[in-house]
C-alpha cells in the first residue's frame, strides 16, 4: 500500500490534482510572489498552494495528504535545486495559526529527512485586522541562496512597513 496518492498534472502543468482514500481531490499549484532585492529589483519566486477542490469540504485527518504533499515538494526541489518557493497561510477564515503549526511540524519532519538540505526563512505580522504567517523555502546548496534570503528580507522589512500604516 502506498503512503503518497498519486498526483496528475493537468495539461499545460501549471496545476496537479489528487484524490485520497475518501475521494477528496486536492489541487496542488504555483502562484508567483514579488520579491525586492536590495538595489529595488522586483522578480518572482514560486509560492507553493494546495487546495480542496470542494472549499465546502471538510476532510477527516489524512496522513497520506500531508505525504503526498512533502513528496510534491521534495520532488519539486529535486527537479529545481536552483529555485526557492514560499507559502503563506490563508487568513481567509482565521485558522492561519493552525496552519502555521501544522505547515511547521511538516517543514520539521521534512527537513529531518533531508539532513540540513533545506533551511527555511519566516514571515510574521500580527494587526487587529490581520495575522500573516509566511515562509520561505530554499536549499542550503542553492548558488543564489544569499541573494535570495536578503531579497526575502528586504521584501518582509517592506510587507511589515505596509502592514503597519
Amino acid at each position: 500500500m502506498s503512503h503518497t496518492y498519486a498526483v496528475v498534472p493537468n495539461d499545460d502543468f501549471t496545476r496537479y490534482t489528487f484524490y485520497t482514500d475518501n475521494n477528496i481531490g486536492y489541487y496542488i499549484y504555483f502562484t508567483s510572489y514579488l520579491f525586492q532585492d536590495e538595489e529595488g529589483q522586483v522578480f518572482n519566486v514560486p509560492s507553493f498552494n494546495f487546495d480542496c477542490i470542494d472549499p465546502t469540504a471538510r476532510p477527516p485527518k489524512d496522513q497520506k495528504v500531508k505525504n503526498t504533499i512533502l513528496q510534491f515538494i521534495s520532488d519539486y526541489f529535486n527537479d529545481n535545486p536552483d529555485i526557492a518557493t514560499m507559502y503563506v497561510c490563508d487568513s481567509s477564515d482565521n485558522r492561519e495559526l493552525a496552519r502555521k503549526r501544522t505547515f511547521q511540524k511538516w517543514y520539521d519532519e521534512f527537513e529531518s529527512a533531508h539532513l540540513g538540505l533545506f533551511e527555511k526563512h519566516e514571515f510574521s505580522q500580527q494587526s487587529e485586522l490581520q495575522n500573516i504567517y509566511a515562509a520561505f523555502i530554499i536549499r542550503s546548496d542553492n548558488p543564489l541562496r544569499a541573494y535570495y534570503v536578503k531579497a526575502f528580507n528586504v521584501t518582509a522589512e517592506l510587507a511589515r512597513r505596509d502592514l503597519d500604516k
